[in-house]
């Protein structure tokens, strides 16, 4: 689910094709269940780094905006 909001879903198959998430024994001795299902669980992961490399890009891009007029006065031995 979370492979395909973010357009990776035959990439995801592969490491995740046989994963099976089993909360039965959890349950049965602590009365565990998980609060969040396991898909919701992928859907926000993939937001966050959805996200994460978002931030990444505009933070890449504010610091080669703000070397551009240094590197363009440097002396050539430093191009």
């Amino acid at each position: 689910m979370g492979a395909s909001i973010i357009g990776c879903r035959d990439l995801a198959r592969r490491p995740c094709g046989s994963l099976k998430v089993d909360f039965s024994k959890a349950h049965e001795i602590l009365g565990w269940q998980p609060v969040v299902s396991v898909g919701e669980t992928i859907r926000r992961v993939a937001e966050k780094q959805r996200e994460k490399s978002q931030l990444n890009r505009s933070i890449k891009g504010r610091i080669s905006d703000a070397l551009t007029p240094v590197v363009g006065k440097l002396p050539p031995f430093f191009g």
